[in-house]
């Protein structure tokens, strides 16, 4: 917490308060964005309280678990809710009518999960604000979009689904990526060690956690196909990091970022259904690697809307995957970067960990977080 600047003796205004309610908190964003706030701000406070287990078994480090906190720990995270001023409930279900919908799920868990002051802090008394990130609104726009307006004073939205919310920019925000931990000096280090530099061939690398949503078929048939042109894989080395998340061969995010760091080029998604930006394209990008990814549905404004500009983005944005030539573009793409030299890759990479140190690293994150989403969402009393 940043230290304070009042005058000795002065009485220290309480930080404002803010409860996120995440059934599953996708890769653990809203946790992270929440300890970045608490680090960095001096006006506001978040906690994240999780009342599920997530599906994909995601590392947990919310504020309360709420299925396995202590009576201790409930008691204390509901004198901390006596006094919040806005709530931000995280609807990541996978439809409209699921257990853990926010429209559907039994009044009596909501009020549970709120240990019993649904009455003080429901929708109807505090400033709420809804986030999808899931496939539920990729799903049912339409449905959301009538619902949301009836429950919520403001909406976040992953990026590839700002596409199909309400078009009010007063009334969607885009939830773009999380705080990062950006060390300029461990990317710069990882190009300079003879691991990499010493390579013959240039590595690309892909995680294949969803067969679908990234690509993966696609990206070993213009794998292949690149190779092919180059005389086969002296020039062009491809390796798989783990498997789908729901399997064995997955590995931790922590894991993962450990494996990929040898490699010069990480290729995140090859999947226009999705079409927004990857959080492993970001976290890549964080490490100074060339970073790949489909990113079309992901409109201009919504860069904007975070003070950073589209043109300025150092990731290399792939061809639409729904036209019959994609793979063979894709296939080119991958050749060029094989065929380029040790400098331009290296510049290309660190340009990337730069832009991720302007735009994202946490106290910048926290300050955009604070002004963007929780001071407005405050005003919206």
């Amino acid at each position: 917490m940043p230290e304070s600047t009042a005058p000795e003796g002065a009485r220290q205004p309480r930080p404002h308060r803010a409860l996120v309610v995440a059934v599953q908190d996708y890769a653990n964003v809203l946790t992270d964005i929440a300890a970045a706030v608490n680090a960095h701000s001096e006006r506001w406070r978040m906690r994240v309280v999780c009342p599920a287990p997530h599906p994909f078994g995601y590392r947990r480090t919310h504020h309360l678990d709420f299925d396995s906190a202590t009576e201790a720990e409930k008691r204390e995270f509901r004198a901390w809710l006596a006094d919040c001023d806005v709530v931000l409930w995280a609807e990541e279900s996978l439809g409209a009518q699921d257990y853990f919908s926010f429209y559907y799920a039994d009044g009596t868990f909501r009020d549970a999960v709120l240990f019993g002051q649904l009455a003080s802090l429901g929708p109807a008394s505090k400033p709420w604000a809804i986030v999808h990130a899931g496939c539920g609104f990729r799903a049912q726009p339409r449905w959301y979009n009538d619902h949301d307006r009836a429950h919520f004073k403001m909406r976040l939205l992953a990026p590839d689904l700002h596409r199909l919310g309400s078009g009010d920019p007063r009334w969607d925000l885009t939830l773009l990526g999380k705080p990062f931990e950006v060390d300029l000096e461990r990317a710069g280090a990882l190009w300079s060690t003879e691991r990499r530099r010493a390579l013959p061939a240039v590595v690309f690398c892909h995680a294949p956690t969803n067969l679908f949503l990234k690509g993966t078929v696609q990206i070993r048939q213009a794998v292949a196909l690149a190779q092919e042109k180059l005389g086969g894989g002296a020039r062009l080395e491809y390796r798989e990091i783990g498997g789908p998340v729901d399997s064995p061969e997955n590995v931790p995010a922590d894991e993962l970022s450990r494996i990929r760091a040898p490699c010069h080029v990480y290729i995140d998604q090859f999947q226009s259904a999705v079409g927004g930006v990857g959080m492993s394209s970001l976290e890549a990008m964080a490490d100074g690697m060339v970073t790949l990814c489909t990113v079309q549905n992901l409109p201009e404004d919504a860069w904007f809307e975070q003070d950073i500009g589209a043109g300025l983005v150092p990731l290399v944005a792939l061809p639409d995957s729904r036209y019959p030539d994609s793979v063979g573009r894709l296939a080119t793409l991958l050749e060029e970067l094989a065929r380029m030299d040790y400098v331009r890759l290296r510049a290309l990479g660190m340009r990337s960990a730069e832009w991720m140190k302007q735009h994202f690293d946490a106290p910048t994150f926290a300050r955009r977080w604070e002004s963007h989403v929780l001071d407005a969402l405050r005003a919206r009393r």
